[in-house]
């Protein structure tokens, strides 16, 4: 029958299918002369299966021929393939590593234990360049390395490799680079265009060959000029020099857009940073390529729908807010074509704004002669880091400093008594690093009821004694310390509340162990300290103000 060569690893296993179809099936090997039956041994499995099994091949096994028969029929011949399990080796040869720039440079390989094929990867400055067995380059730089990396051909034991030493090129001469550019990339049919190459260094003995769609087409010195382009037409620049060891040089590739009705397109871009609330807003129309030569665009800006400016290609507004909706509309006049008016593209949606900072306090404003309220300071707007400094303003005085928590517990002395918050903050947009917010001006009526002191309510311990958090004196005149705060519990507030639940004050956590807070200002009564976390149960601590 056929032969079928069956690849093999010395240090794996593999499975042979008969290729014939039966029910009785034996397995021969052939021995020189003739076949003869197989018996099951330490490489081979039994051999009067529909399959054969071979474990871990030697390497006498190499070039074994093994059939099947099937019913009394012969299946193909199945040739065994043993691999070597020694690593390649790779020798790198170049035929010279000292040229001029611009000069090929030609590497080759010679391998050995490569097994079938084996794969190559160059590498010039550890960047991949190539993977076949030979290598050429005319782009190399002095000092260039150069190696190859051989990784053998078939799948046993992890495909070995090998690198090969580097060589180091030395280039030598000089290196022109090539600047092109066009008087213009967009025009109409029967416009002229004019391509100025400037080269640097400069090179003697040059030919200037002006390349279009791959055609030279001139061999002006550095500006070549032509009315006869069409749309998607190329030019390029390749100067060479007769002069020894300066390399050839080729500009890029210059597209062109010919038009013969041209009809520019508008595109808004916003201003590419965030813009702070109240600050200048910049917004651009764009066009699609220059402007035919005489061409003029006139623009109308609106803004959700309504004219704003009529003008210039820029718009600017102290007034825009976010999800506000700009588009503009051309008005055109060119030597392709008159147009009525041309809409931008896209409607752009206003998102860039950063609103700034801003403070509010609120709370009862009238109240009995001797009763304190619970005041509130809310911000918006306002990055970390950021605080608090309440004050307050009686008689005559001016405005005095009071606490310097987001709450406070505030008791007016008479009516037109004030009070306001200060926000501090040195964040995006912050116009002054103090923002104050509304002030509130108190009412303060006669009390005719009696005052009741709370009672003493000893100090409550923590329901979770492994936290073993201490808080004192209790009862407290002024300083109120609580010390052991563990990390790990992330307590990220804490907050006083009255006995019916109303918050008195509140303040961030951020990993401290040890807190002190200033009580003085509360009336006296008992209180409850509450500690919040987003990983674990809240913890409250009853304590008595004196």
């Amino acid at each position: 029958g056929d032969s079928i060569p069956v690849p093999l690893c010395p240090d794996s296993s593999s499975e042979i299918n008969a290729d014939l179809n039966g029910t009785a099936f034996q397995w021969q090997e052939y021995n020189g002369t003739s076949f003869v039956n197989i018996t099951q041994g330490a490489n081979l499995s039994d051999g009067q299966l529909p399959y054969l099994d071979i474990i871990n091949p030697p390497a006498s096994y190499n070039g074994k021929v093994l059939r099947c028969m099937v019913d009394g029929i012969p299946s193909s011949n199945f040739v065994l393939k043993v691999s070597s399990l020694l690593r390649p080796t790779v020798n790198i040869l170049v035929d010279d590593s000292t040229l001029c720039f611009g000069q090929q440079a030609s590497f080759r390989t010679s391998t050995t234990n490569a097994g079938p094929g084996p794969t190559y990867t160059w590498l010039v400055n550890d960047i991949y360049a190539g993977s076949d067995s030979s290598f050429m380059s005319t782009i190399l730089k002095n000092g260039d390395l150069v190696k190859v990396i051989v990784t053998r051909g078939d799948n046993c034991s992890g495909r070995p490799s090998d690198t090969s030493r580097e060589i180091k090129m030395t280039m030598t001469g000089i290196q022109p680079v090539i600047t092109l550019n066009a008087s213009d990339t967009t025009i109409c049919v029967g416009s002229t265009v004019t391509f100025t190459a400037t080269v640097n260094p400069q090179m003697t003995n040059a030919t200037y060959n002006w390349i279009v769609n791959r055609f030279l087409v001139s061999n002006d010195a550095d500006r070549f000029s032509t009315n006869t382009l069409h749309d998607g037409d190329s030019v390029d620049l390749y100067i060479t020099t007769t002069t020894a060891c300066v390399a050839t040089a080729q500009s890029r590739m210059i597209y062109m857009h010919v038009k013969d009705d041209f009809k520019p397109e508008i595109n808004i871009t916003a201003p590419g940073v965030q813009v702070c609330e109240g600050d200048p807003y910049v917004a651009t129309a764009s066009t699609t390529g220059a402007l035919p030569v005489g061409g003029i665009l006139y623009y109308l800006w609106n803004v959700n729908g309504v004219v704003v400016w009529r003008g210039g290609s820029q718009f600017s507004s102290t007034t825009l807010k976010n999800a506000d909706r700009l588009r503009v509309v051309g008005y055109f006049q060119g030597n392709c074509q008159v147009l009525d008016s041309i809409e931008s593209g896209n409607l752009y949606e206003v998102s860039e704004i950063i609103l700034r900072p801003s403070i509010v306090i609120t709370g009862t404003t009238t109240v009995n002669k001797g009763d304190a309220v619970d005041l509130h300071a809310a911000s918006s707007n306002v990055d970390p880091p950021f605080s608090f400094q309440w004050q307050d303003s009686v008689s005559a005085a001016g405005w005095k400093n009071v606490s310097n928590l987001q709450g406070i517990h505030y008791q007016p002395g008479k009516t037109g008594d004030m009070i306001r918050c200060i926000l501090q903050s040195s964040g995006n947009c912050a116009q002054f690093n103090e923002i104050a917010s509304n002030s509130l001006v108190f009412t303060v009526n006669a009390k005719t009821d009696t005052i009741v002191v709370p009672p003493v309510i000893p100090p409550v311990t923590p329901p979770d004694s492994n936290l073993v958090l201490k808080y004192f004196p209790n009862p407290v005149s002024n300083i109120l310390h609580i010390q052991n705060l563990k990390p790990v519990d992330q307590w990220n507030l804490l907050k006083i509340t009255s006995m019916n639940g109303d918050i008195v004050m509140s303040m961030g956590l951020n990993g401290q162990k040890e807190v002190d807070i200033n009580v003085a200002y509360l009336a006296r009564g008992a209180y409850v300290i509450v500690l919040e976390s987003a990983v674990t149960q809240a913890i409250r601590m009853q304590f008595v103000k004196m």
